[in-house]
């Protein structure tokens, strides 16, 4: 009996050891303290690029200093204790996205597997790619159509209390009264810096600040205007809410070209038009040449969203000065794209930006910052979780040029 006891005992210790060597043998994550054989030396920090800040969760970075692992993954970056995403490795050069962490003292410091220690620490700057850029009231202040002027104000429309304007300084001023008018849509300024507005009606209006507005400049005879854009021969290019862009002279002649779908967007770029729109059944953005004699081209299916994102519509479209297409659309998360001239595309900022939608869309080609107005969001007990507010956001590039202004 007693050998048969000692037996079980035996192959009992038997089956407990092997198992704990392989469950030792699966775990590939060491902590810092258990050093390779060789005992790597300590990393150390010697500069990060850009130099002393960059946008959090947004701008790649460039690690410099010495013994890194040559080896991907067995890098990690801490920046305040949350992991940046290492995308390139040398033993003396890391690049980094950073995580979304926003604080002027980050401190940055670098693990490397089979280390004992981690680097020095590396204090730097990182800022938000994104704002508010005025504290409006969510409530009784609900923005639509956006524009800077050239003095760097920006013009507000709020609901059914008129456009106002906010200085650098974010003063803020009425300056236009409300009218007859609850929105405006879009804006764009034209020939002697005049101002021009529509507001899903049948006309485009001339603005003149603390003039509250009464008749249309020009109308055409049909149709609900709801975007508008200035071409290089001062022509007034206005979209029908469907089936139809106009274009106006400066003389208020009047010619329609037709285009069959649901119009929301226009932008002119590179002597083109280009119309965010939904046509048979396919949502996207298309480019219509704009001719030596002004009439417009053929059009061309330039960019689909369908699929990219499901059941999306386009709302705005602005243009870098480098030719990328950036595109608003009304559904999140990450509403905004990016596309590329060879129609590649990527979200702008993922994960970064407090919005899920986009109802108007303004990029100042003097400046790196594009302003859109972000789509209001409630709880299930109607009560507003979001406001329907200005987003400033850092684009580190310039926008296209509007011309008329």
């Amino acid at each position: 009996m007693k050998k048969k006891i000692y037996k079980i005992i035996a192959i009992t210790s038997f089956i407990l050891a092997f198992f704990f060597l392989v469950g030792c043998s699966e775990d590939i994550t060491p902590s810092l303290t258990e050093l390779s054989p060789e005992g790597l030396p300590t990393p150390v920090i010697t500069s990060i690029s850009p130099p002393n800040q960059a946008l959090a969760g947004v701008t790649l970075l460039t690690i410099s200093g010495s013994n890194f692992s040559s080896t991907l993954k067995n890098n990690l970056v801490y920046f305040n204790g949350k992991p940046g995403t290492v995308l390139s490795a040398t033993t003396t050069q890391l690049a980094v996205t950073p995580p979304n962490v926003v604080s002027d003292t980050v401190l940055v410091k670098i693990a490397v597997l089979h280390s004992d220690k981690f680097s020095n620490t590396y204090q730097y700057k990182l800022v938000s790619p994104w704002e508010v850029y005025y504290p409006f009231d969510p409530i009784a202040e609900k923005a639509y159509g956006i524009i800077e002027g050239n003095d760097n104000n920006l013009l507000v429309n709020l609901y059914d209390i008129g456009i106002w304007k906010i200085t650098p300084e974010k003063q803020k001023s009425l300056y236009v009264p409300k009218g007859n008018t609850q929105k405006w849509d879009n804006f764009r300024f034209g020939p002697a810096n005049e101002l021009y507005g529509v507001r899903s009606a049948r006309g485009v209006w001339k603005i003149v600040e603390n003039v509250a507005p009464a008749s249309p400049w020009a109308t055409p005879t049909a149709g609900t205007l709801v975007a508008l854009e200035f071409d290089n021969l001062q022509n007034l290019w206005v979209l029908n809410a469907s089936n139809t862009i106009f274009r106006f002279k400066q003389d208020k002649t009047i010619a329609s070209f037709p285009f069959t779908g649901v119009l929301r967007a226009i932008r002119r770029f590179n002597n083109a038009l280009y119309i965010g729109a939904t046509k048979d059944s396919i949502e996207g953005v298309w480019k219509i040449p704009i001719l030596p004699n002004g009439d417009l081209g053929t059009e061309e299916f330039y960019f689909d969203i369908t699929d990219v994102k499901l059941g999306a519509k386009v709302t705005a479209i602005a243009f870098a000065a480098d030719g990328d297409l950036i595109i608003g659309t009304d559904k999140g998360p990450n509403p905004i794209l990016v596309v590329k001239p060879d129609k590649s595309y990527k979200e702008l900022y993922p994960g970064v930006i407090g919005a899920n939608s986009v109802i108007s869309m303004y990029w100042p080609s003097k400046g790196t910052s594009l302003f859109f107005v972000r789509g209001e969001e409630k709880s299930a007990d109607n009560k507003i979780t979001v406001s329907q507010t200005v987003i400033k956001v850092e684009m580190e590039r310039s926008g296209a040029p509007y011309y008329g202004q």
